[in-house]
């Protein structure tokens, strides 16, 4: 079996921190920390080398087996240290896995047989965690504000330093089992909050649900499995609702635009600009929530095709539809992305402008008073 591993992960973090000691130490080389010129020129050197790593905000901490990635359409090699960029897709075959660390620590773990994307080309600087199929662990670093997030066809996982796993069967449902910690589940259907050693279940076009049973991962997967094996008609109905989901809510987006360019173009002073600042923040987080659902769940229907497109035809068929209308909703996603984008830089110039005229105006009031006209007199006799 392929094995890459020319770091061990341990070594990987150490020279992770490395980094950081060696920037202080050129910081003081003014001091008698550093004198030797060949240590010096060494330090610089090994820190050049090492930077790269602390810029990546994803990168392969380690690797095994059969694992290969797809950028724009084509084949790139993966080694340790590769940079993984928003779009990119990641694969591992039998017996095969690979690690992808973010830049806290953070750390997603691909498990063999399954597929997953990293962000999306449509959302600029995105590194959320999209598994279309498969399995991955996942353990988190605590965030002090905000939270990584991993998406299935059927869910999206917010999540705050915690330990879980998430499954994703051949026909897009899926399943999270969490260790430590806890998760915050969401789908346009309904929300939930799993706590430690609880598991949840998510069907398409359903919200989420606690699970009961103790199946194993294996179980449930390959049930599921056999489930679209044998109804493959039900599942076709389950996308089709949901596709439908986020066509409903594509308009209603659409319309809510000028809602959010009103606001700010009424917006007179700070409280109201910071109110307006606080819906279009709301706002974009659910459009790119719905295109990246939509986006794995594409990429679940396109899964199914290639499934039955040698063995039943009609089936086939049905889901070709079906990914061609999820195809129509994500360009309306996308062109909701980039409005809510053009508000966000009108909502900045208006900052920018109010913001400004009011320091403006303050020096103006400042340059016009006579401070020695309310200075108290002092008498010297």
């Amino acid at each position: 079996m392929p094995c890459f591993i020319p770091v061990p992960l341990i070594l990987y973090y150490i020279i992770r921190n490395l980094n950081e000691i060696l920037l202080k130490l050129i910081k003081l080389q003014g001091g008698n920390m550093i004198k030797e010129k060949g240590m010096m020129i060494a330090i610089v050197v090994c820190t050049m080398l090492i930077v790269p790593l602390q810029l990546m905000a994803l990168s392969v901490s380690f690797y095994i087996g059969d694992v290969s990635a797809v950028r724009d359409n084509k084949k790139i090699d993966i080694t340790m240290g590769t940079e993984i960029n928003s779009g990119d897709s990641i694969k591992t075959g039998a017996k095969s896995t690979v690690e992808l660390v973010y830049q806290d620590g953070s750390k997603i773990t691909v498990l063999e047989k399954s597929t997953v994307r990293v962000g999306s080309q449509n959302i600029k600087d995105s590194d959320s965690i999209s598994l279309i199929s498969g399995n991955i662990t996942g353990k988190f670093e605590k965030l002090k504000k905000g939270s990584h997030k991993v998406y299935t066809p059927t869910i999206i996982c917010a999540v705050r330093g915690t330990e879980f796993t998430v499954s994703v069967s051949d026909g897009g449902d899926s399943r999270i089992d969490l260790a430590e910690g806890k998760l915050a589940l969401d789908n346009p259907y309904g929300s939930m909050e799993l706590n430690p050693d609880e598991r949840a279940d998510t069907i398409v076009s359903q919200k989420p649900e606690k699970a009961a049973d103790d199946s194993t991962v294996e179980n449930w997967q390959a049930e599921k499995n056999k489930e679209l094996v044998e109804n493959p008609e039900e599942k076709s109905d389950q996308y089709d609702a949901h596709v439908s989901t986020f066509r409903v809510r594509n308009k209603s987006t659409s319309d809510s635009m000028d809602t959010y360019k009103k606001m700010v173009k009424k917006a007179g002073d700070q409280k109201s600009l910071e109110k307006a600042g606080e819906n279009i923040d709301t706002a974009e987080e659910s459009i790119q929530n719905d295109l990246l659902l939509n986006e794995a769940s594409s990429a679940s229907l396109e899964n199914i095709m290639k499934d039955f497109e040698a063995r039943n035809n009609s089936i086939y068929k049905k889901f070709k539809k079906l990914k061609e209308e999820s195809n129509k909703v994500l360009e309306q996603q996308k062109k909701n992305y980039e409005a809510i984008q053009a508000v966000r830089e009108a909502h900045r110039k208006a900052y920018e402008k109010i913001m400004g005229k009011f320091q403006n105006d303050r020096n103006q009031i400042l340059n016009d008073l006579n401070m020695g006209d309310v200075k108290p007199k002092i008498d010297n006799k």
